[in-house]
C-alpha cells in the first residue's frame, strides 16, 4: 500500500515538473558617463554588466 502510493506521487510530480518550462534572458548594459542624463562630462569611465535572468513558467504560460 505504501510503495502505490509513493509511486503514485511521484507520477504526479513528474508530470506537473513536465508541464512547467524555464527559460533564461541574458541582458548585458554597457554604461558611460555619456549616458547619464545629464551628460557627465570629463570623465573617461565605463562599465559593463550582464544579467541573466531565469524565468519559470507554469503550464499555462505564466511567468511564476
Amino acid at each position: 500500500m505504501k510503495l502505490s502510493t509513493l509511486a503514485a506521487c511521484v507520477l504526479a510530480s513528474a508530470v506537473a515538473l513536465e508541464a512547467q518550462s524555464t527559460s533564461t534572458a541574458l541582458f548585458r548594459v554597457l554604461a558611460c558617463p555619456s549616458h547619464e542624463n545629464p551628460p557627465i562630462v570629463g570623465s573617461q569611465s565605463s562599465g559593463e554588466v550582464l544579467i541573466e535572468m531565469r524565468l519559470d513558467r507554469d503550464a499555462a504560460g505564466n511567468l511564476t
